[in-house]
């Protein structure tokens, strides 16, 4: 148990039970003003308890959880003593229970308040956090760049100078690594654009995009089977990195699954606000490991091949546009399902 955390959300309460107490205890339905007077004060006491509650289960860090409180403590003091100064002076008076409601009007704005800094300092955090993985990101990848070219020319210079298969086939191992980390460099790469890109939205024809994603397996696979079946006149409201997503579930398709020998389907379906797009093969499908990891089922995963990273990009992308994806269980397919112009 967390005590601090425990002490944040006790002082809500106090100051809750502070406010609701002498307002029970006076609570009468003899005139109109008495009773929504005290009746208000309940209310305003149990919002208090309530909001306490909600601070305490709350994700926000016990440091600020205490903050929240903190507010809390301030609203009430201040107006306390503010209350406290205006009953001394002559004449005046001011019954307990409409003291309390004042102070519970005073704790409600300020744990809003309190709530509302704190969200700013998250924001603020995170704003920092997401600076910083942008950085190291780019360093990640110039580096992952450069060792790439160092292993490609050592495995060509090695290939070359080989005397035996053994040799030969240690050069081909080292090509092969060079060019998984040339992959998965452009993956960080578009994974960093999706995430970063700000979210401008505009109309795109589906058939115009689904015809620029599939043109290079056209040309790289002749005799692959690449079936389209998207409707001439249907709209979506996406960004410019969905045709990235596609080509990530194209590249899957061909490089992992059976698409080079069996084919591959991409549709488009309209189904009210929303337009499915589904790419699919006669492929084993996407690996259960990599499917838990990206939707969220497991927070652990060996992404074994590049596909893995692939999956990450589809799901920022998509996610970018408000946007959902899913997998098609039995026919070795991905469904994108993004918002209809």
């Amino acid at each position: 148990m967390d005590l601090k955390r425990l002490l944040a959300g006790g002082i809500v309460v106090l100051t809750g039970l502070g406010v609701v107490a002498p307002n029970a205890a006076t609570f009468t339905v003899d005139g109109i003003y008495e009773f929504a007077a005290t009746a208000l004060g309940i209310v305003l006491g149990l919002a208090i308890v309530g909001a306490a509650v909600v601070l305490y289960q709350s994700d926000v860090s016990t440091a600020h959880a205490l903050r929240v409180a903190g507010w809390n403590t301030l609203g009430v003091v201040v107006l306390g003593l503010v209350i406290l100064l205006a009953m001394e002076y002559p004449g005046v008076s001011l019954p307990t229970p409409i003291a309390a409601s004042i102070l519970g009007v005073s704790a409600v704005a300020h744990i809003l308040i309190g709530f509302n800094d704190v969200r700013r300092i998250r924001a603020s955090e995170l704003a920092r956090e997401r600076e910083k993985l942008a950085v190291l990101n780019r360093l990640a990848r110039h580096n992952l760049r450069n060792q790439a070219q160092v292993l490609t020319s050592a495995g060509e210079l090695v290939a070359g100078h080989a005397a035996d298969e053994t040799g030969r086939d240690a050069a081909e191992r080292v090509q092969t690594a060079a060019a998984r980390i040339a992959t998965i460099n452009t993956k960080l790469k578009r994974f960093q654009e999706a995430t970063e890109r700000d979210d401008s939205r505009s109309e795109f024809d589906v058939a115009t995009i689904v015809d620029s994603a599939v043109a290079p397996y056209r040309e790289s696979y002749p005799d692959a089977d690449i079936t389209v079946d998207v409707p001439d006149d249907l709209a979506i409201e996406a960004s410019q990195d969905l045709e990235t997503a596609l080509d990530e579930l194209l590249e899957n398709a061909f490089d992992h699954g059976n698409a080079a020998e069996s084919g591959v389907r991409i549709s488009a379906t309209a189904d009210g606000a929303t337009v499915a797009l589904t790419v699919a093969d006669d492929g084993p499908g996407i690996p259960d490991h990599e499917w838990e990891a990206v939707s969220g089922e497991t927070t652990q995963t060996q992404l074994e091949h590049a596909s893995g990273l692939g999956l990450w990009v589809v799901k920022a992308v998509i996610e970018s546009v408000d946007g959902e994806f899913r997998r098609e269980d039995g026919t070795g397919g991905v469904t994108l399902s993004v918002p209809r112009a």
